[in-house]
């Protein structure tokens, strides 16, 4: 059987078009979630246009990826694009900037995953105060982005995509990885990667199956910060040694 193709859903023309045309008239989800803004649809699984998807810089230390907006990411990015000034939204540095400081991980789970970061002692290790920091507008040399770069919402009721593992065996999510994650990671050769989660981080594994991402570059076993994620804790505590002698020898 013939599997889907969705390149074209994903060619950086036709992301150019959607970017130019996005005009949502409310933060409702009905508009926010509207057809128009529809990038593509594989059998319960939909993903939607949002302003979204930081491109890192060259000289990017860290590059945080979590699974893929959820609705309050959604509505917090169209919120700074429409309320930000046309010069600074329309260069993809400085509405990175922007997108990292207020709408990557807003709410409890930023409160978590800069607690988890504090308690590993990646502050003292990259030489900030606190993890807060790193989501401050000037701190041009971290971007925060997705795995799925761009929103995905499953089922009739368009939930929040929860994940599943081994992401690269659907073609949808293949060609996510592919088109919109790669070419990210591959622009900042020298970044440290931070999945948010086992999700995120299958989707990280293929990239070092596939593209020669040095698994040596990654942090690996950082558990998803989402407040719903009932195994956090004991992941972390599992886990905590072994990230805090990572991130010391890494920053080194």
């Amino acid at each position: 059987m013939r599997l889907p193709d969705f390149t074209q859903c994903f060619d950086k023309s036709h992301l150019a078009t959607m970017r130019k045309g996005y005009a949502p008239v409310s933060f409702d989800r009905a508009e926010l979630l509207a057809e128009r803004y529809l990038l593509a649809t594989e059998g319960r699984y939909h993903v939607y246009y949002a302003p979204v998807g930081s491109w890192p810089r060259e000289e990017t230390r860290v590059l945080f990826l979590g699974i893929t907006p959820g609705f309050a990411q959604v509505v917090a990015a169209a919120d700074a694009y429409l309320h930000t000034a046309p010069a600074i939204r329309n260069n993809e540095d400085a509405f990175s900037d922007v997108l990292r400081n207020k709408v990557a991980y807003i709410g409890p789970m930023r409160d978590n995953l800069c607690r988890m970061l504090d308690d590993i002692d990646f502050p003292k290790a990259y030489g900030v105060k606190n993890s807060d920091e790193l989501f401050a507008a000037k701190r041009t040399e971290i971007t925060a982005s997705s795995t799925l770069i761009f929103p995905v919402f499953q089922g009739p009721e368009m939930k929040n995509f929860s994940g599943v593992r081994n992401l690269s065996r659907s073609a949808l999510f293949r060609t996510m990885l592919d088109k919109l994650l790669a070419p990210r990671v591959k622009r900042a050769p020298n970044a440290l990667v931070i999945p948010l989660g086992v999700v995120a981080g299958d989707g990280v594994r293929y990239l070092c199956e596939n593209y020669d991402l040095p698994s040596d570059r990654v942090l690996w076993h950082l558990p998803h910060p989402s407040p719903a994620n009932g195994r956090r804790e004991s992941e972390f505590k599992k886990y905590k040694k072994t990230m805090r002698a990572f991130i010391e020898a890494f920053f080194r």
